[in-house]
């Protein structure tokens, strides 16, 4: 797994930003859920 080092404020502007744009749905528990990539927009991903 690839881990990415930005400031806070930076990962919540582009994380409200790939929600805006369904590129991202959180998944799970609220203490524990995670982040996955949207299926259409996997989909769109995989045709390229």
């Amino acid at each position: 797994m690839l881990a990415v080092v930005v400031a806070r404020a930076t990962m919540q502007r582009d994380m409200a930003l790939l929600k805006a744009h369904q590129f991202v749905v959180f998944e799970g528990a609220a203490k524990s859920g995670v982040y996955r990539l949207a299926k259409n927009f996997k989909l769109k991903m995989e045709k390229q």
